[in-house]
C-alpha cells in the first residue's frame, strides 16, 4: 500500500470493497465513467469495526485514533495558562461599576465636547 497515512490506507481498503467502477455516458462525454456502491456497501465505520473484529492491526489503531488516543493531556502549566485566560476574558466582558457607556465624557463646563450646547 506505499507510505500512505494510516486513514489513507483504511479508506482505499474500503472504497476498494464498497465501490464499482461503471460505465454511465452523459450527452457530453459518452466515455463517462463513474464510482456506485456495491450491494455490500457499508459504511467507512462498519468497515472499520467488522476489520477490527477479524483481527486487522490497522483496523484497531484507526479506532484508537478515533477515540482520541493521539490527544495529548494538557500540562498542569497550560492549565493554568488556559484558566488564567478564560477569568480574563470573562473579566473584560464585565461592565465596569462606574457605568461602563461608551458616550464620550463631559467636560468641566458641561458641555459634551467641541461646540456642544450646555446641559
Amino acid at each position: 500500500m506505499g507510505d500512505h497515512r494510516l486513514s489513507e490506507q483504511i479508506k482505499l481498503r474500503w472504497h476498494q470493497a464498497c465501490f464499482k467502477r461503471v460505465s454511465a455516458p452523459t450527452d457530453k462525454n459518452s466515455k463517462h465513467r463513474s464510482w456506485v456502491p456495491t450491494e455490500s456497501f457499508v459504511s467507512l465505520k462498519d468497515f472499520v469495526r467488522k476489520l477490527a473484529k477479524e483481527g486487522d492491526g490497522l483496523a484497531k489503531e484507526w479506532l484508537d485514533h478515533k477515540l482520541g488516543s493521539l490527544n495529548q493531556d494538557r500540562t498542569d502549566a497550560n492549565q493554568k495558562a488556559a484558566r488564567e485566560a478564560c477569568a480574563a476574558s470573562k473579566l473584560a466582558r464585565r461592565k465596569s461599576k462606574g457605568g461602563g457607556s461608551s458616550a464620550p465624557a463631559k467636560d468641566a463646563k458641561g458641555t459634551k465636547g467641541k461646540g456642544g450646547k450646555g446641559v
